[in-house]
């Protein structure tokens, strides 16, 4: 998770899917190592869930306030100021 929160507050991510696509190996790697139906595993989900969900909301509501940008090829310029 905090290579996540890092890559957000360095701007690392030029896209939405690629900060999808790191929550996905989370949870992709808590199955492999921890096996899918471990509590562990289930509680990672619903973290990345939840954390999906308000990023998306985030991520809405600034498009509004121009904190977050696209450039015409869809790749994003930045999460905040």
């Amino acid at each position: 998770m905090d290579l996540i929160l890092e890559r957000l507050s360095s701007k690392y991510y030029r896209s939405e899917d690629q900060m999808w696509s790191d929550m996905d190996l989370i949870t992709h790697c808590s199955k492999v190592y921890n096996g899918e139906k471990s509590e562990l595993t289930h509680e990672i989900r619903l973290f990345i869930e939840k954390l999906r969900k308000e990023l998306k909301q985030y991520i809405s509501c600034n498009k509004e306030k121009n904190f977050y940008k696209k450039k015409p090829d869809n790749s994003i310029v930045a999460f905040s100021k």
